[in-house]
């Protein structure tokens, strides 16, 4: 692996993980907040 494989590499493992977790987050949100408005 080239020098800059090495750098674009994890950046873009980073910026993966950061979707998911924001795409996870958001769902909890969303299912929290439905569940709010359903129990009114």
């Amino acid at each position: 692996m080239t020098r800059s494989e090495k750098n674009i590499f994890p950046s873009f493992v980073h910026k993966r993980i950061l979707h998911e977790v924001h795409h996870i987050v958001a769902s909890i949100f969303f299912l929290l907040g439905g569940g709010f408005i359903y129990l009114r």
